[in-house]
């Protein structure tokens, strides 16, 4: 089965791909595809296994990534597109770097973590209970609101959580505690920009530190006041990193920045830190 593409604005724009998080699917980017549809060919990609995907199944972030990389060569102008990832949909987006940065002009990627920081202990306990509270409709209703969606898209939230396979879950939880970030193309370093929210998991936040000391042509930064679905709790911010990050202009100055990438012109120095 071929992957289920949401597609806005005009063919002849630069394209954006949006890859969205476990659980969801592409109605997780809405707010940044209306800020951006103008500007940019929006395509929002339902993952496998996940949204209206949920029929394709989920083998690898390698199989999904190579998926991704044919999607952009067969739809976008130039073959190329600017990426934007978030949580599952993040992991996918580093390892489309990683194996096809042919067809990445740019990235941006929130809310990962790596397996040199989380724990090997965690992840039998984790794939084993995730796929069960994931189908418990309070727990899916209390994850809504703990990733602060707002109220009109929690019933996108609970059927899409109701389409994940507990098979889906499994595989997913497995590969990312304990996948390790893949060897990124030096060339691209600078053109990738990783975030998260300062409310962030510890493992997330802890993330940030790891990449900004081992990538540091790469920009990494924190977005204030936020949780691990930081686009929709402050979609504006989001929005304009994205609007900033595509044509190398200076960052929003609400975030904080944590590294600088070598980019040109990026952030006053004084506010790195």
């Amino acid at each position: 089965m071929k992957l289920v593409i949401h597609e806005y604005g005009l063919k002849s724009n630069p394209a954006v791909v949006f890859l969205h998080g476990l659980g969801v699917s592409s109605w997780m980017w809405q707010e940044q595809i209306e800020a951006l549809k103008d500007e940019y060919n929006c395509l929002a990609i339902d993952l496998p296994g996940n949204g209206e995907s949920y029929q394709a199944e989920w083998v690898s972030f390698n199989n999904s990534a190579q998926q991704v990389a044919e999607i952009i060569r067969d739809k976008t102008k130039t073959g190329m597109a600017h990426v934007v990832g978030l949580s599952l949909g993040g992991y996918t987006a580093v390892t489309l770097l990683a194996n096809y940065p042919d067809t990445v002009h740019s990235m941006i990627v929130s809310g990962i973590t790596t397996g040199n920081i989380v724990h090997s202990w965690l992840v039998r306990p984790l794939t084993m209970i995730t796929p069960l509270l994931i189908k418990f409709p309070p727990m899916v209703r209390l994850s809504a609101r703990m990733m602060q969606f707002p109220e009109e898209v929690v019933p996108l939230y609970v059927q899409d959580a109701s389409r994940l396979s507990s098979q889906t879950i499994r595989r997913i939880y497995k590969e990312v505690l304990t996948l390790k970030l893949p060897k990124l193309p030096q060339s691209k370093l600078k053109d990738l920009l990783i975030s998260a929210g300062d409310k962030e998991a510890k493992a997330v936040l802890n993330t940030l530190t790891y990449i900004s000391e081992t990538f540091r042509e790469t920009a990494v930064v924190q977005a204030p006041n936020a949780h691990h679905g930081w686009n929709g709790e402050h979609p504006d911010l989001f929005s304009n990193m994205i609007r900033t990050w595509i044509p190398n202009e200076p960052l929003p100055e609400a975030l904080k920045i944590i590294s600088l990438s070598n980019r040109k012109a990026l952030v006053p120095s004084e506010q790195v830190g």
